[in-house]
């Protein structure tokens, strides 16, 4: 039994509804794990590298690499272990307290129902988003217009120069 699942039980039997204050703190630590897990796949990863971040280069460096490997991989799986477990024990405190279903609906049972919408697009009209989208090849062959004229206008102008010159 986690930590967590021991207090709510404490909580639950004492009669006490598990309060926002103790959720919004069990997720901050959840998300506190986050880089942690991050940062464990990234020494695992460096650990393959032929140049690693640490700069490591003695004669035992092949081992001493699969070492940190192993060391980091096992971190890895068990902070993903332990923050899964965590968020799926605050989605069943929301899904107790009823602020979430506790189990979702098909996707057939909600369109039978009604509940949705334009292939679940809600009341979003994806033709009024293409009306608005504009074609970028228009616009790149007016630019490109725009810079052949002036081109042009720069080669007319240097004739006309020369033209005055040889008079």
């Amino acid at each position: 039994m986690s930590s967590n699942e021991a207090t709510d039980s404490a909580r639950n039997a004492n009669g006490n509804a598990d309060l926002p204050a103790e959720r919004i703190k069990a997720l901050s630590e959840i998300k506190e794990a986050v880089p942690q897990l991050v940062r464990a796949a990234g020494l695992a990863i460096d650990a393959l590298s032929n140049r690693p971040l640490n700069g490591d280069s003695t004669a035992d460096a092949l081992q001493a690499r699969k070492d940190a490997f192993s060391t980091h991989t096992a971190e890895y799986f068990q902070k993903l272990k332990m923050i899964g477990e965590r968020l799926n024990d605050e989605a069943q405190a929301l899904a107790d307290a009823g602020v979430i279903p506790a189990t979702a609906e098909k996707l057939d049972e909600q369109a039978a129902s009604g509940n949705i919408k334009n292939g679940g697009m809600g009341e979003l009209d994806i033709g009024w988003l293409n009306a608005r989208a504009k074609d970028p090849g228009v616009e790149k062959a007016l630019e490109l217009f725009d810079e052949a004229e002036e081109r042009l206008k720069i080669r007319v102008e240097e004739r006309e120069k020369g033209e005055r010159r040889r008079e």
